[in-house]
């Protein structure tokens, strides 16, 4: 019957397929969207807060950190920063560690990210470190030329208060991503691309040096240097704690820098879900404006068939059947346009990412998923009973003398 009646049925499956499309496609765009706007703020964790401070800070930090050992499931460690230079008499920033360290986290005035950001070393994000032991970033790394055994080395002049020198040997035994690398914008990526060609080379000029050694620092063990062979210029307090209102609100009184991510994330929460309320909100309205398009659909099919309905009452068709007959075409009608809706979709969506921004993700959260369910299986319910208790509402004699 749907074959012979194509006609009525292709209206409204493109009734239906806009519909569906439109209501799903709504659900999966404003899923992507908040999903893409909050991925990189939701992707670090909000347990850590990084407190970075000048050396003349050491006392209040002492302070906070007697505060901190007394709270549970909170750890922390220091790392201090001095300068030297290498070999070559070039500037290098060095950063003297604890042995073992459980992560290595980065300020995001240097990562330009929201907040403090994990460096992986070697692919891991543990690292340990022996004395004489060092670690430097991937730019550095590669363009230092090994010694004769094959390993790579390099050599630290530090300097105390007084202008005392000491010379310090470093075996090189990892690297990690250029702290730096997707923040230079404008001439200090043309530079950075500049000082690739020269690490291609595979010498460890003083050009390349120069470049290195400003952005990215050197990560060595403190149980090599002394605090007298060198002067300490600023000190880091990295803190892993799941009390961070009380830590964030302790390292604030006393005047300490506090970076984190738990506020933002908190405040990003708030507007997600804003947000979600407004989705169910306009899903709502979206609900009831293509409800009520697609019962004018369904009623103009009823209208052009009901000489059909007419003659099959008169054959003796009784209502079960006809019911039955209308209940099946119209859920197949709807089920069908259900996954073509979807594909198209789906398609559109990835259409969208490819033109526009290959790093877009395309997500849709389960509850919107549900939602999309009910949706679709009450109004393909709802009208294919209410088409099909229509039609057996037809009145078989008026009908069959109009078209006669």
């Amino acid at each position: 019957m749907i074959k012979k009646t194509y006609a009525n049925y292709l209206l409204l499956s493109v009734t239906a397929l806009l519909s569906f499309s439109i209501m799903f496609g709504y659900l999966m765009y404003t899923d992507s969207e908040i999903y893409n706007n909050y991925k990189e703020l939701f992707s670090e964790s909000p347990n850590i807060i990084l407190s970075q401070n000048s050396a003349n800070e050491a006392g209040s930090l002492k302070a906070l950190t007697n505060q901190l050992d007394k709270l549970p499931e909170t750890h922390y460690y220091y790392i201090k920063t001095t300068d030297a230079q290498t070999s070559f008499g070039t500037e290098c920033e060095v950063r003297l560690m604890p042995s073992y360290v459980w992560g290595i986290f980065t300020s995001a005035r240097l990562s330009g990210e929201t907040g403090p950001s994990r460096l992986m070393i070697n692919g891991d994000w543990e690292l340990s470190l022996e004395p004489g032991e060092a670690v430097v970033s991937e730019p550095m790394y590669h363009s230092i030329t090994p010694d004769e055994d094959g390993k790579k080395r390099i050599r630290l002049v530090f300097t105390d208060g007084e202008g005392q020198s000491v010379l310090k040997l470093y075996e090189i035994i990892g690297s990690y991503s250029s702290e730096i690398a997707g923040y230079m914008k404008g001439s200090a990526q043309s530079d950075m691309e500049s000082g690739a060609e020269l690490m291609d080379s595979k010498y460890e000029s003083d050009s390349v040096m120069n470049y290195i050694t400003v952005s990215d620092p050197v990560y060595v063990s403190a149980a090599s240097v002394s605090d007298f062979d060198c002067e300490i210029e600023n000190i880091s307090l990295t803190i892993y704690t799941d009390k961070q209102e009380l830590v964030i609100q302790q390292t604030r009184n006393l005047n300490l820098a506090c970076e984190e991510i738990y506020t933002l994330q908190n405040t990003a929460i708030s507007e997600k879900m804003s947000a979600v309320s407004n989705k169910y909100i306009i899903a709502a309205v979206l609900f009831v404006l293509l409800g009520i398009n697609l019962y004018s659909s369904f009623a103009n099919a009823l209208n052009d068939r009901k000489f059909e309905i007419g003659t099959k009452r008169a054959l003796g068709a009784g209502k079960p059947h006809i019911m039955l007959q209308f209940v099946t075409e119209g859920l197949a009608v709807m089920s069908v346009n259900i996954i073509l809706s979807v594909c198209v979709v789906c398609a559109v969506m990835n259409i969208h990412k490819l033109v526009f921004n290959n790093n877009y993700i395309i997500t849709l959260n389960p509850e919107s998923a549900l939602l999309f369910a009910i949706f679709v299986f009450f109004l393909t319910l709802t009208f294919s009973l209410l088409f099909a208790y229509q039609c057996t509402r037809v009145e078989i004699v008026k009908y069959l003398k109009e078209e006669l």
